[in-house]
């Protein structure tokens, strides 16, 4: 791996840090109701943000009982 790469890498772990643990709340609170797919969707239509609006769109997700951005289809 080039150095730049490795320099991404580990500027997007604590991007990634944060979804993991998000998920591991989301699936914890929500039991039965967690959708691996409804949280994912909500995680990629953030696109590339700041890692505070990260953490509180997964915030948000659990809140609203995992609904995520497309419910009609999940």
């Amino acid at each position: 791996m080039s150095g730049a790469a490795l320099g991404f890498e580990r500027l997007d772990a604590p991007r990634e840090l944060a979804i993991v643990r998000a998920r591991e709340e989301a699936e914890k609170t929500l039991g039965a109701k967690f959708n691996i797919r409804a949280f994912y969707d909500a995680v990629l239509e953030l696109g590339s943000v700041p890692l505070p609006v990260v953490t509180t769109r997964m915030d948000r997700f659990i809140t609203e009982q995992g609904k995520g951005p497309y419910p009609n289809m999940e």
